[in-house]
């Protein structure tokens, strides 16, 4: 499967999960494919205007929206090595290259989170990136 982002859309999704995964860059695709997976459950919508609303809604990737994340305010600056990493792996996500090894995840969570939140219902875990746990919905 491929996806043909535009601009905006793409580089939200690639500042979104540079964000969210930089300390975690063996992750980077996975949580690429976290966010497609959501935006395209959203059939209702174009899929870059579904990605947009996807990164941009609230307490759904707190690097994004939650007042006092630390990563909130944090902005890679041209030519870092882990920007232009993020971005060749969303690249490869987006082309297809990059294989969802997710198993199609809508979630995840890293510590201090222990345990995926009531909110997200019945939920399995589909892998473990380092840190980072991943999970979609069962049943």
């Amino acid at each position: 499967m491929t996806f043909n982002l535009a601009p905006y859309p793409k580089v939200l999704l690639a500042l979104c999960v540079w964000r969210e995964a930089r300390n975690v860059p063996s992750a980077y695709g996975a949580v690429a494919w976290v966010i497609l997976n959501r935006a395209t459950a959203r059939t209702q919508q174009p899929l870059d205007d579904a990605v947009v609303a996807v990164i941009a809604a609230p307490w759904q990737f707190s690097s994004m929206t939650e007042p006092g994340d630390p990563n909130l305010i944090k902005w890679p600056l041209v030519g870092w090595a882990s920007w232009l990493a993020v971005q060749d792996e969303v690249e490869g996500v987006l082309t297809g290259e990059t294989p969802d090894l997710t198993q199609d995840a809508t979630f995840y969570f890293s510590a201090p989170i222990t345990e995926p939140p009531d909110e997200w219902g019945d939920v399995g875990k589909t892998l473990q990136i380092g840190t980072l746990q991943f999970f979609r919905r069962v049943g």
